[in-house]
């Protein structure tokens, strides 16, 4: 039975171009920095006032002041037992003045504030003269005695001293717990998504915020992060478990507290760069054995960032600008530019770029391929306070990206690739707020937040492949004569010719191989893209009690649009034709959240030596799909006709509510231990990914079978041996189409019966989907746990020890009701169950590819190799009514232990890191969609795919091991203005796959429905190796009055490891060869100034 909690109710590498960039970068730089925010820092000073027999004193005032503050100080009042608390504050250096008519003025100063920390500051003051003042200093408590979040604060110093990628889309790494989906060496994935992952909730659960206002994307329901420029944060504050009410998510949180200005003009640079010439080649032996004759790296790596601000109005009007200008040119393993041998012909060059074989002999020479990408921004923020009580700020950050080719690991990159079209690369953040303090005690706020996303793939231009394009056209417009064939095959008049260019360059994907090759898949426009987030919320402080309310309200718009070559993708194994699916292109369609709103509110208590912390949260959720871009209908195309669409809200509508608690006890009442424990309820979140999969012009593919021959009209099974021959075809009446076998084209007539999607390619007018809702879909959510001590055991050093726990409730997935399923476990070779038919079969190695790897060292952990599998009737192929329920079998828990310390050092030194053992287990037997296995996405990695269900459902009985992370980051100052710096980071490696796909031979009746893919390694069983990085750096000072220069020196990956990330995943003679590795060594040498 799936686990529940009463805590969780149904509810309802090139030189010469690299110095050119470098140079056009130091110019922007040199023009702004001849031409330069308030933040919701979510941080607060609390404490208790006493006199000096322990009586607490109510009506004492409080003024907490800093240069931070543009209004210069804050002043609260204690209550009637003696606290106060002061909210909203930036980071920074305060001064706490405690002060009461008849008694001593008590100040404490020098004290620094962190990001989302609430630093506990007790004064006790002595009856006495007003004059005399008690002025104490020390360190500030490194223990947060109030909040049981998990929360690690990364300061500008900090991240610009260690050997940091400077991405923000990676940088939350440096906190405990948190793990990279990819590995980020020296910022060679500041162009990409580097997702991350903390404590088992996955990138779809992660919350980037500015000023404490979300700035998600809206592409892949948030995952997608915006470029947001690193000069801009003053710290980031990287939460990790126990967010409160006033955050939907449950995962990683990170909020980069923005930079004000301030009432001094002050300004910095950055400048750093890598030359491919400056990394050391990783392909070891082993590797070279896999498959590999080049591994991954960059050719250039450069980042420019000058930031200067300062007032415009003294104490009034402040202003904050920066541009930023990066570009990282990667390699990727195994992918060259060929220089083809003098007098190669046109076929030969053809047969290549089909192929991607290395070795082919129309190739001279060849050298690394290039994925070619720059982003530039510019920035600019406004702070003003417009009255003594009234504060607002706005910025803009406005983004430009560009990709010559796009592609990865396995894709031959000259045609192959994608490119971006600059003029669609466009991007932006933009958030305005007003905050007002209303008296000492309330504060009102209220925001505005804004993600724009613009982009536009498509087929790599008509140019030379020197000059970096595909060296012919690639790109066609539809043919004016194009004929429609849903129910493949067509017979079409011998005139109409289907071996034009548009018929012709589609992509190809061999999986036996594991290579994709000849062109892409099809034009991609996203536009609009948008995600708009009004917010407002209003806090009243006693001093014992921190009681918020709020609104936030989240809504998008995604618009899309799909058409390309020949509306198919050809599929090979092994090079010998396959299979082909089929699109319905042309596909444009626009989703919109309508809300995704939360209305919270929450209440800090503190009641002597313990802290309460209790919130709700109510959430509604509306989204749906439009007829923008398409009207109300779009036409036809190669597989299917012109289809009608009438815009509809996308049901159901969510209203659920996610309660957060938690407790903190300041053990001994000195703030150096305290004991935290917190429960909190986590919905899932979304934007138009719900209404986009059920828009009934969305992209959709249909399977079918292809053998690049003609096949015989009459014939629907037994694979190649439905090819038809000239006599066949002549004994029907009909002309000879056996001229274009063996051509590499899919022709109508070569292309086999509609497959399993059959409900969307129909003659119909009114567009169809395939798939649904069930009217009772419960909206997913997860449930956490989180157990800790932390503990001062010196002066600014803490060690904590957590646990966590993390269950998944209401997990959804998809069951085709026009089937009737079939439960593995009683299922018997030979005797129908349900509508498939149980087969033993019996993995051989048919290719040698296992054999090859146990030869030199690298087999892997099989599971049995005799097992049943599954051939779905084939009078039910066509059969499709997919239904999104939510299961009560499937489950999915984390359970994680931690031990992690901070530790700020003499002179400026800081120390921090520690050790995470986790484990994380899915039990996924609800997925009898089909009972050999269902491709799903995987719930660590979002963008990779997993085969769930089937034999290995049960992952609590395969006893799932616990794996371990170990990081440790350190800066410490040295004699002579130098600096050393470094890290040590051993992740342990993903899981490993072995797709199987079983064929005709394989199966007693010789003709298999379909072709089935099995998953041949139990859970728990096979993983790559650890991936271990070693970072360092050597910084040296300079200081010229005001001015601070430094020169500094990151070496990344110092041991040169090469661990394999992820793999060709495909059974076949490509499994096994690596797709992404750990980069080489790699040096950058970096030039900051600071004034």
């Amino acid at each position: 039975m799936a686990e529940k909690s009463t805590f969780a109710q149904p509810h309802s590498r090139g030189g010469e171009m690299t110095v050119v960039k470098c140079a056009r970068g130091a110019l922007a730089a040199f023009i702004v920095l001849t031409l330069a925010p308030a933040a919701l820092a979510q941080s607060s000073i609390t404490g208790e006032v006493s006199d000096n027999t322990g009586g607490v004193l109510p009506g004492v005032t409080v003024e907490v002041s800093s240069p931070a503050l543009i209004e210069g100080s804050r002043v609260a009042v204690s209550d009637g037992t003696g606290r106060y608390t002061v909210i909203d504050l930036r980071p920074g250096t305060y001064t706490v003045t405690m002060s009461l008519p008849g008694f001593s003025t008590f100040v404490q100063e020098g004290l620094e504030l962190q990001a989302n920390f609430t630093l506990t500051v007790n004064g006790a003051l002595s009856v006495g003269a007003l004059e005399e003042t008690v002025t104490v200093s020390g360190e500030a408590p490194v223990v947060d005695v109030q909040s049981a979040a998990r929360t690690e604060v990364l300061q500008r110093d900090t991240i610009d001293a260690l050997p940091t990628p400077r991405n923000t889309q990676s940088i939350g790494y440096l906190a405990q717990g948190v793990r990279l989906t990819i590995p980020d060496v020296g910022g060679a994935q500041m162009m990409e998504q580097v997702q991350m992952i903390s404590h088992g909730a996955n990138s779809d659960h992660s919350v980037m915020q500015v000023d404490g206002m979300m700035v998600n994307a809206e592409l892949g329901d948030g995952r997608i992060m915006n470029y947001n420029n690193q000069a801009l944060s003053q710290e980031m504050a990287v939460s990790t478990s126990g967010s409160p009410a006033e955050v939907s998510a449950g995962g990683l949180r990170l909020n980069m507290i923005p930079k004000d200005g301030g009432n001094q003009f002050s300004g910095s640079n950055y400048i750093g760069f890598t030359d491919g010439g400056w990394q050391a080649n990783n392909l070891t032996p082993e590797l070279n054995q896999l498959g590999l004759e080049s591994t991954q790296g960059v050719s250039n790596i450069h980042d420019v960032n000058p930031a200067i601000g300062g007032p415009i109005l003294r104490d009034k009007l402040w202003y904050f600008t920066s541009v930023r200008g990066i570009s990282v040119d990667e390699l990727w393993p195994n992918a060259f530019v060929p220089t083809f041998r003098q007098g190669a012909s046109q076929q030969e060059i053809e047969e290549y770029f089909r192929t991607f074989d290395k070795d082919h002999p129309a190739v001279e020479s060849r050298e690394d391929a290039i994925v070619e990408q720059y982003v530039r921004s510019a920035l600019f923020r406004v702070t003003s306070q417009v009255s003594q009580r009234n504060k607002v700020s706005a910025y803009l950050d406005r983004i430009f990206k560009f990709k010559a080719r796009e592609f990865y690991g396995n894709t031959e990159p000259i045609r192959a690739s994608s490119h971006r079209d600059p003029e669609f690369g466009n991007y932006h953040t933009a958030q305005a707020k007003w905050t007002s303090t209303i008296s000492s005690r309330a504060l009102l706020e209220v925001g505005y937040s804004q993600v724009y996303e613009r982009l536009r793939l498509g087929y790599q231009p008509n140019t030379p492949i020197e000059a970096g394009g595909a060296g012919r056209q690639l790109q066609h417009p539809k043919p004016d004569d194009l004929m429609t064939c849903i129910h493949t095959p067509c017979y079409h008049p011998l005139s109409y010719d289907q071996t034009r260019g548009w018929f012709d360059d589609v992509r190809f994907y061999d999986r036996g191989t594991g290579l994709t090759t000849h062109a892409y898949t099809y034009d991609i426009l996203v536009t609009p893209a948008d995600r708009r987030y009004p917010n407002a919320s209003f806090s009243y402080v006693t001093g014992s009690h921190n009681f918020k309310v709020g609104m936030q309200w989240s809504m998008s718009n995604g618009g899309v649009g799909f058409d390309g070559n020949g509306s198919l993708l050809a599929r090979f194994n092994e090079g010998v034709a396959e299979e082909v699916s089929v699109y319905n292109l042309p596909a444009y369609y626009n989703t919109y959240v309508r809300a995704d709103r939360g209305i919270y509110a929450q209440d800090t208590w503190t009641i002597d030596r313990l802290t309460i912390n209790a919130g709700v949260r109510f959430e509604q959720f509306q989204s749906g799909n439009d007829t923008y871009r398409a009207g109300a209908g779009i036409g036809g195309g190669r597989f299917i006709g012109a289809r009608l669409f009438n815009a509809r809200d996308q049901k159901p509508f969510w209203n659920d509510i996610a309660p957060r608690f938690s407790v903190v006890y300041d053990l001994f009442g000195d703030a150096r231990t305290a004991l935290k424990f917190s429960v909190n309820r986590f919905m899932k979140p979304w934007t138009n990914g719900f209404g986009r999969r059920y828009h009934p012009i969305s992209l959709q593919s249909d399977t079918r079978d292809w053998f690049d021959c003609a096949l015989h009209p009459d014939v629907h099974s037994g694979g190649a041996a439905r090819c038809a021959t000239a006599a066949d075809l002549a004994a029907l009446g009909m002309p000879d189409y056996t001229g274009t076998n063996g051509d590499f084209i899919a022709q109508d007539h070569e292309i086999g019966t509609v497959g399993t999607n059959a409900v969307v390619f129909t003659s119909g007018e009114l567009a169809q989907v395939g798939q649904r809702p069930d009217p009772d879909l419960q909206r997913e959510y997860n449930v956490e746990w989180t157990g800790s001590v932390q503990h001062e055991i010196a002066p600014r050093v803490s060690l904590t020890a957590a646990y966590y726990r993390r269950v998944f409730y209401d997990i959804e997935h998809a069951e085709n009701r026009a089937l009737r399923g079939c439960d593995v476990s009683t299922a018997q070779a030979g005797v129908p169950c349900g509508d498939w038919i149980p087969f033993n079969v019996t993995f051989d190695d048919p290719g040698g590819r296992l054999a090859y790897l146990g030869s030199i060292g690298q087999a892997p952990t099989l599971a049995d190799t005799s097992f049943l599998a599954f051939n779905r009737d084939p009078a039910t192929r066509t059969l499709k009514d997919i239904v999104h329920v939510n299961s009560d079998i499937n489950r999915n828990y984390y359970n994680g232990l931690e031990l992690s310390l901070q530790a700020r050092l003499p002179n400026g030194g800081t120390l921090f890191g520690g050790w995470t053992m986790h484990q994380h287990v899915q039990d996924t037997c609800g997925l009898t969609q089909n009972p050999n296995g269902v491709s799903e996405r995987d719930m660590i990695d979002r963008n990779r795919t997993t085969l769930r269900g089937g034999r290995f459902c049960d992952q609590s009985a395969l006893g799932i091991p616990f794996r371990n992370d170990f990081k440790l980051f350190g800066a410490y100052p040295l004699p002579g203005d130098f600096e050393f710096s470094g890290s040590i980071q051993a992740y342990s490696g993903n899981e490993r796959e072995m797709r199987w796909t079983i064929t005709d031979a394989y199966f007693p009746g010789g003709n298999l429905t379909d072709n089935q893919p099995v998953q041949m390694f139990a859970p728990g069983t096979n993983y790559f190796g650890y991936w271990t990085q070693v970072d360092f750096a050597i910084r040296r000072l300079f200081r010229v009055g005001n001015w601070e220069y430094s020169a500094q020196v990151d070496i990344y990956n110092a041991l040169n490891a090469s661990a394999i990330i992820s793999d060709n995943d495909s059974y076949g003679s490509g499994y096994a060869t690596p797709t992404r590795l750990l980069q080489g060594r790699l040096a950058r040498v970096a030039f900051q100034v600071k004034w």
